[in-house]
C-alpha cells in the first residue's frame, strides 16, 4: 500500500479537484438544466451533455421567412449569436462553417439545418443577419449554405425569442455597455424534435476539437445511436 503520509498535499489536491468538479457540475445544471450523461471526459475541450427532452415547436421570423422550429425531419443545430458580438459568436461561426463543409464532403449536409438564434432582439435586424451570413459563408466559399437554407437566422420579438431561449437553456441579457452576455455553444436536436445534446466548449482555442465533436454527434444521430 502506498504511504501517503509524507505527501499530505495529495489529499488537498484531491479535495480541491472534487470541490471544483462539484462546483462546475452545479453551475452547468444551473445554466443548462439536468442532463442524462456526458460524452467526453473532464479534460475534453468540448464535452457533450446528453439530453432527451422534447423541443416544443414555435413559428418565428427568420432570414428564410416565417418558419417553424425545430425543422422536423432534419437534425437541427441551434447556435446563440448576434451580429454585433465582439468575440465568441465569430468562433461559433468558424466552427459552424467547418462542420458544414465536413458534412458536405460526407454527403450529410442535406440532413442538417443550422439555426442561429439571435440573442439581441433589442438591436438586431434580419438585414444585418443576412449580410453577416453572406459575408462569412462567402468568405469561406460556402454561399450555397445560405442560398439553400442550410443555415438560417431566427429573429423575432423578445417575448417569442425568450420562449425559444428557455427551451434551449439559453441565457441572454443586455449589459451596461450595450453588448449582450449570453450562453455560448451548440444545441443538437434530432429529426423528431428532441434535444439530444448540448455541446458546451471549455476550450475555444481548440476549434477543430469542437467541430469534430459536433460531426461525431450528428453522425451518431443519423445512424440511430
Amino acid at each position: 500500500m502506498l504511504n501517503l503520509k509524507p505527501y499530505p498535499h495529495f489529499f488537498l489536491l484531491g479535495a480541491l479537484a472534487i470541490a471544483l468538479f462539484s462546483i462546475s457540475a452545479a453551475l452547468y445544471t444551473y445554466l443548462r438544466g439536468p442532463g442524462v450523461g456526458v460524452e467526453g471526459g473532464i479534460l475534453d475541450p468540448a464535452p457533450a451533455y446528453a439530453i432527451n427532452r422534447l423541443l416544443f415547436p414555435l413559428t418565428v421570423n427568420s432570414t428564410s421567412g416565417p418558419m417553424e422550429v425545430p425543422v422536423k425531419g432534419k437534425i437541427n443545430v441551434f447556435v446563440p449569436q448576434y451580429v454585433r458580438c465582439p468575440d465568441i459568436c465569430h468562433m461559433e461561426t468558424i466552427v459552424m462553417l467547418y462542420v458544414m463543409k465536413t458534412l458536405m464532403d460526407k454527403g450529410l449536409v442535406d440532413d442538417v439545418v443550422w439555426i442561429t438564434v439571435d440573442v439581441d432582439p433589442w438591436s438586431s435586424t434580419l438585414e444585418d443577419a443576412r449580410s453577416y451570413m453572406k459575408a462569412k459563408a462567402g468568405g469561406a466559399g460556402l454561399n450555397i449554405l445560405v442560398d439553400r437554407g442550410f443555415w438560417v437566422w431566427v429573429l423575432d420579438s423578445e417575448d417569442k425569442l425568450r420562449k425559444i431561449w428557455s427551451q434551449l437553456d439559453i441565457r441572454a441579457e443586455r449589459t451596461r455597455t450595450g453588448l449582450v452576455a449570453h450562453t455560448a455553444g451548440f444545441v443538437i436536436v434530432d429529426g423528431d424534435g428532441y434535444i439530444r445534446y448540448y455541446v458546451n466548449p471549455r476550450d475555444w482555442a481548440n476549434l477543430t476539437a469542437i467541430a469534430d465533436k459536433i460531426v461525431e454527434l450528428v453522425e451518431n444521430i443519423k445512424s440511430g445511436r
